[in-house]
């Protein structure tokens, strides 16, 4: 394992996702590529760009290696399980972190995507963060 796609979302607790990564990352040093697709008139939510944030600054403070890495849509796909999942295939990424819940503003897709994402053809281990408090 060397390469850990970390797509972002606008999710509620998006740190659970943060805390799963930065735990991975630390004991297999992985690098965490913080993946994004930019699609035209879809601005991003004041809560995306939060948790984009929140997971640069908590990689950093951790000394995890890190990049940002952002693409236009290149291939037509309703949701970003697709491009994502060809993005790491093609970029030989050993790991893909998700959120096991949709965000709002996608949930007319999510659960397809997330079912996508598992299922992947190239194989790819998924790491799935619950936003479920554990007692």
């Amino acid at each position: 394992f060397s390469k850990l796609v970390f797509p972002v979302g606008g999710h509620d607790r998006f740190d659970r996702q943060i805390q799963a990564a930065v735990m991975m990352a630390g004991l297999l040093n992985l690098e965490v590529l913080i993946y994004s697709i930019h699609k035209r008139g879809d601005d991003w939510t004041p809560a995306l760009k939060k948790n984009i944030a929140e997971a640069e600054k908590a990689f950093s403070g951790k000394g995890i290696s890190h990049r940002r890495i952002e693409e236009e849509p290149n291939l037509l796909s309703v949701g970003y399980a697709r491009q994502t999942l060809r993005y790491a295939g093609s970029h030989e990424c050993d790991l893909i972190s998700i959120m096991s819940v949709p965000t709002r503003e996608h949930y007319y897709f999510a659960q397809a995507d997330k079912e996508e994402m598992l299922t992947n053809e190239h194989r790819i281990p998924i790491l799935c963060s619950s936003d479920l408090e554990v007692h």
